[in-house]
């Protein structure tokens, strides 16, 4: 029987479609090829390291840590604007979302230079370099305005980067499928030192006392407003309308109670910070290798120390403070696949080794290392893989989690707001 002019149609289609696919996988695997040669091995090293630690995660348990709980929004961001305000060197901040106009002290009337765009200019002023990853929303589903934040940020000073991720549309150069309902959480690190992980984003609706209140009406005395503008929130009434005009706010304040926030972060000192770093640190030059191939070199994360080929997976980065801008005039002849030691020595004060699996490559001084700040014994653990931050898939924070509640003896106790 002969063929109808559309299933001629619809056969030829499907010979040119199988034929662009075959053309887009050549070219992935070969620009794969010239941008990182050593994948493979890379892989397998990581994994290696990822096996030889509790819950297969890609950081080792670290000892003499200063660890310190915050509860509520008032004292977390009292917390983090002091950390802020004393960065000399770096600022890395990792968001789901980011609200430029954000008061961290309050009532804003009597800190108005706390406003945390305020901020960030007046450390990119000084000197601070300062990276910022948040979430890309779906438009159509949340009113977040990722473009708002980046745009706001970035006028503020040449110092301040920002990247919103991941983009919502097939990857055809590197084969990967559409990612829309995963996003980046809470991470602010300051100067290699200290590190702030936790449950609260710098964003609107966020910030809370411990006395959790309804109402934020004061007639006689606008100078107690805790709550200004779109702060004032309900979303179980209106979500957020329009946050680039933070100053209106679609919910009358005289009649609907606002929603309370309630959650926990933390402050970290000592070498579990070095492990934080380098989950940034991936994650940003991943993120910036995806976005376009050309460009890809712009705003690479590296130290001054360590310099780097541009097939590295996960740029190195060590205990110096100073982050420079990646160029191609760093480019280095020698191949580093992993991002920080990961066995570091027990005296916290000198030397730091390599993991056994990989030799070293280097004393990075002992003007580098990380003072003793405490007696906490810390394990960073976290939900990456391929898609996501450009390593083989890692579930260490599900391990832990099988793990604690299979060992545990007493009671169970769970507070998750996604469980």
């Amino acid at each position: 029987m002969t063929q109808s002019f559309f299933d001629e149609f619809a056969e030829a289609t499907a010979k040119a479609g199988a034929t662009a696919d075959r053309l887009l996988l050549q070219a992935r695997n070969k620009i794969t090829g010239i941008l990182n040669p050593n994948e493979r091995s890379t892989d397998k090293i990581r994994e290696e390291i990822d096996n030889s630690h509790r819950f297969n995660s890609f950081a080792d348990q670290r000892s003499q840590n200063f660890v310190k709980w915050h509860v509520d929004g008032h004292d977390y961001m009292y917390a983090v604007s002091e950390m802020l305000d004393s960065a000399k060197h770096a600022i890395f901040i990792l968001d789901w979302w980011l609200t430029p106009e954000l008061y961290l002290r309050r009532p804003p009337a009597y800190h108005p230079e706390w406003r945390l765009d305020r901020l960030l200019k007046r450390k990119a002023e000084q000197g601070v370099k300062i990276y910022v990853v948040v979430y890309k929303e779906i438009p159509e589903t949340m009113s977040m305005s990722s473009e708002h934040t980046q745009s706001a940020l970035e006028a503020l000073h040449p110092n301040i980067a920002c990247m919103r991720h991941p983009n919502h549309i097939p990857d055809h150069i590197t084969d990967k499928d559409i990612t829309e309902f995963w996003s980046h959480h809470e991470v602010v690190v300051v100067d290699n030192h200290r590190a702030c992980i936790g449950g609260f984003d710098l964003c609107f609706g966020r910030f809370d006392t411990q006395n959790h209140p309804l109402a934020d009406v004061h007639p006689t005395d606008f100078s107690r407003t805790l709550f200004p503008g779109q702060d004032y929130n309900n979303a179980r009434v209106l979500d957020f309308q329009n946050v680039a005009n933070y100053v209106s706010n679609a919910v009358p304040i005289q009649e609907i109670a606002r929603m309370p926030w309630h959650d926990v972060h933390m402050t970290l000192e000592g070498t579990v910070v070095l492990d934080i770093i380098q989950h940034f640190v991936e994650r940003w030059n991943y993120i910036k290798r995806s976005k376009v191939f050309s460009l890809w070199l712009n705003r690479m994360l590296i130290t001054n120390e360590h310099k780097c080929t541009v097939c590295d997976t996960a740029v190195s980065i060590n205990r110096d403070p100073t982050i420079s801008f990646y160029s191609p005039d760093s480019i280095h002849s020698r191949y580093e696949p992993l991002a920080l030691p990961h066995n570091i020595s027990v005296a916290l004060n000198g030397a730091i080794a390599r993991h056994p699996r990989h030799e070293a490559r280097g004393d990075t001084g002992r003007q580098f290392s990380q003072a003793s700040r405490g007696t906490c014994h810390v394990q960073a653990v976290r939900s990456v893989s391929e898609w996501s931050h450009g390593v083989p898939t890692e579930c260490s924070i599900q391990n832990a989690y099988r793990a604690l509640i299979r060992d545990a003896e007493h009671f169970i106790y769970i507070e998750n707001q996604y469980l």
